[in-house]
Order: structure tokens, then sequence, then C-alpha cells
């Protein structure tokens, strides 16, 4: 599995990938643990125009629990730019794990909690 991993990541740093095959591969990483080069790849992808939707979404899944990043201004822009590209999406992410959010402790940020009220409110 280590090996995999050590592969796919080298793969990514020659080849262009498409935002499918960075979700692909991403995915991956994360579902093994390795959260840190799944968010190396997801990154550069996430502000940009035509974006997809499902990497996106991913990039703020494995983010959006982070202070330290939430903070950042350019994170505004991704969560205003997720907004944009599916509010209900969006929104969803405010519910509990059991209602098919993250967790509605978010909430308990104040940057978040404005977000939401400003977008799903």
């Amino acid at each position: 599995r280590n090996k995999a991993i050590i592969d796919a990541i080298s793969v990514t740093t020659i080849l262009k990938l498409t935002d499918k095959e960075i979700l692909v591969v991403s995915k991956s990483l994360a579902n093994n643990g390795d959260y840190q080069n799944a968010l190396m790849l997801l990154t550069p992808r996430v502000n940009t125009i035509n974006v997809n939707e499902d990497l996106l979404f991913l990039y703020i899944n494995l983010t959006i629990i982070e202070d330290s990043i939430v903070r950042q201004l350019d994170y505004r822009s991704t969560l205003a730019n997720a907004s944009v590209v599916n509010q209900g999406r969006f929104c969803r992410i405010f519910n509990s794990s059991l209602n098919g959010g993250i967790t509605f402790q978010l909430l308990n940020n104040k940057y978040l909690k404005r977000s939401y009220c400003d977008i799903c409110e």
C-alpha cells in the first residue's frame, strides 16, 4: 500500500492530470490517511475556473474542520465558490453526519456560521 501511494504521488508530479484524475488520486490518498499529499494535489485546483465540483467539495471536506485553514482569506473564496457551484450541497455540509453533512458543530466557528447564515438561510 505504501509503495502504491508513493508511486501515485510521483506520477502526479510528472503528468498533467485532469480534475477527475486528481480527484481519484486524492480520494485514494485520503482514504489511506495521507491527507497532506491529497491536499497538495487538490489545493492548486480549488480556486480555478470550472473546477470539478466533486474535487472542490472533497477539498472542503478535508479542510473545513481545520481552524488554521478556515481563517485564511483564500479559503473564504473557496467556500464562496462552492456555494455558487452547488448551493444545496454547500449548505448540507453543515448538517449532522447522520443527515448527510460533516457536523453541525461547524457552526461554532464564527466565520463558518456567518457563511452558513448568509448563503443558506
